[in-house]
């Protein structure tokens, strides 16, 4: 299924991401329920309050690259 959770966290591109993310930021996306995701990311006991902006960022990079593929633009890129 292409839930948001899917498209955000557990597809190939956005494990890709996620892998190169970490290794440009030092920032680790948490472990995170598909149903819950999102307010676990507000969280403080899951996601350290200065984290949650560039996490939040790199999703929305995520998915606009995704929009963009599926719309006829450029093929997405790591």
């Amino acid at each position: 299924d292409e839930t948001s959770y899917h498209i955000l966290v557990k597809c190939t591109f956005a494990s890709l991401f996620w892998q190169s993310f970490k290794e440009m930021f030092n920032i680790n996306l948490p472990n995170l329920h598909p149903l819950t995701w999102c307010p676990d990311l507000l969280d403080e006991a899951t996601c350290q309050t200065e984290d949650c902006g560039p996490i939040f960022c790199g999703m929305w990079a995520i998915l606009t690259a995704r929009n963009g593929r599926r719309h006829g633009e450029n093929p997405m890129n790591l």
